[in-house]
Formats: C-alpha cells, structure tokens, sequence
C-alpha cells in the first residue's frame, strides 16, 4: 500500500456501504469531497470545503507544479504539496480483503511492541 494514499476502512470489518452513491452523499455532506461533483466511482475528486479539518497532514513540502507547453515542461509555480491531494475509490465489496504487501512486517502488540506469532 502506498504511504501516499488515505485509505477509509468502516469500524466494523464486515460492514460495506450498501449504496454507494449514498455513501458518496454523505462524504459531500460532511465536506470531505466537493460537493458540486456527481457520483461516479471514476475519480479523482477535489477535496472538500471541510477536508483539511478532517485529514491531518503531518509532514507536506514544497512542490514545483509543471505543465507541458510545446513539448517543454513549463515551471507554473511552487505550491505546498497538500494543495495537490486528490481523493479516489478504489472497488468496495462486501466481502474483506486482505491488502497487505510483500514488504509488511508482523503486527505487533501496542504495549509491549512483541511480534504477534504464526501471523
């Protein structure tokens, strides 16, 4: 999984959305994704009026944005790398999916941080 996407998990594992283009209404309600754009699972979608009260970006940097204009890259400015975020739905299914990668370590307990064994 990329450290650069947000992923929203329910918090209860089995439980899906039953309608998602309820679902896609109740996150324009709460201002998480603009609310002047049609529910579609295609994206990506502009961030919200409230998303920077909801997410929480610990560490952002400066970017240079570019664009192309007669094949050359053309410098249209810095800008701080937040202001770039975009916000995608990947498949929702009923059913859980396991979406660990080869590079994950054993969890581990929170307190005393030991290895969960013959995970």
């Amino acid at each position: 999984m990329s450290s650069t996407s947000l992923r929203l998990y329910p918090a209860t594992p089995d439980a899906a959305p039953g309608d998602l283009a309820h679902f896609f209404v109740a996150l324009q309600a709460v201002g998480l994704i603009d609310p002047a754009v049609g529910y579609s699972v295609e994206g990506p979608y502009s961030h919200g009026p409230r998303f920077y009260e909801l997410i929480t970006f610990h560490i952002s940097h400066m970017v240079m944005q570019l664009a192309l204009a007669d094949n050359q890259a053309e410098e249209l400015g810095r800008m701080d790398s937040r202001g770039l975020c975009r916000i995608a739905f990947s498949e929702v299914s009923a059913e859980q999916a396991f979406l660990g990668m080869s590079d994950t370590r054993p969890p581990r307990y929170p307190v005393c941080a030991y290895m969960v064994p013959e995970w």
